[in-house]
């Protein structure tokens, strides 16, 4: 478990790194004065502007593709375009079922699955790659679950100890790309280029590399993202996470079960199970 701890002159918080559970948490202390720490501990520190007094790091709204893995290079029916930029890595290719802007599947399917993440986790990427194609390909693609992604905000950004927005902006991205109904294809690249947290890597122009490779027309992509035009979306959508109490990321809500960090797939396929058998 990996500490990172911000003081301020009463209190500190700590956002706190849980490999065993897979997820970020955040949490508060109390404690009589800074001074009283050394200075190596504040020397990484990730700290939120304003979450309330007890946060649990948990983000982002189920996540709904349709996987159909091909060799790279190779096309499939239905296959997103691509074109080829140079540094842009390229993710498996995919076809979603039903894809409609963040969602993913029969908006009738008796289960329901809102993800809350954030695109530079670690743990959100693990879960996009190794659990999210398994679920698209046994429950979304057979009508029965819809699955929903929701960002967290700056929720990353916030624990950096300059201003960055590289959480904000890649879901900012992503909202303009579901505009031309392609989020989910940006939502895959943005977690196959994935770098360590507010490195500076996600920069307009970067994010302007992968809406090229995805194929998007630049020009709506452009006007989206330079107007701002989803920064409400994007706090919504914390906001919203926050109401349901989430503190940590990747947070999943299977009907009403709640799934806490990157899972195996056998945790969320028993509980999709359950609700399907709570809905017959």
């Amino acid at each position: 478990m990996r500490e990172l701890v911000k003081f301020t002159m009463n209190r500190a918080r700590a956002c706190v790194e849980n490999s065993a559970t897979g997820h970020y948490r955040f949490r508060v202390g109390n404690f009589r004065r800074e001074q009283s720490f050394p200075k190596e501990a504040v020397k990484n520190v990730r700290t939120p502007r304003s979450i309330g007094p007890i946060l649990r790091f948990t983000a982002t709204m189920p996540f709904a593709l349709f996987s159909l893995f091909v060799p790279a290079g190779a096309a499939a029916e239905g296959a997103p375009s691509w074109t080829d930029v140079p540094g842009v890595v390229r993710p498996v290719a995919q076809i979603y079922p039903m894809p409609n802007d963040n969602a993913i599947g029969d908006p009738k399917a008796p289960v329901r699955i809102d993800e809350y993440g954030d695109f530079q986790c670690h743990y959100c990427r693990q879960f996009a790659l190794d659990v999210e194609p398994q679920i698209v390909d046994r429950y979304v693609a057979t009508g029965k679950v819809y699955l929903v992604f929701h960002s967290m905000g700056n929720f990353l950004s916030d624990f950096s100890k300059t201003p960055d927005t590289e959480s904000q902006d890649a879901a900012m991205a992503a909202y303009a790309a579901g505009e031309q109904n392609r989020f989910w294809d940006y939502h895959d690249v943005l977690y196959a280029n994935q770098k360590p947290a507010d490195t500076g890597y996600l920069t307009r122009a970067q994010l302007r590399l992968f809406a090229q490779a995805v194929g998007l027309d630049m020009k709506r992509f452009d006007t989206s993202l330079d107007s701002g035009k989803y920064a409400r979306r994007v706090e919504d959508d914390r906001t919203q996470g926050e109401l349901k109490g989430i503190t940590g990321i990747p947070v999943f809500f299977i009907n009403s079960q709640e799934i806490i960090g990157a899972k195996p797939f056998s945790d969320f396929q028993k509980a999709i199970d359950d609700a399907l058998a709570a809905n017959r």
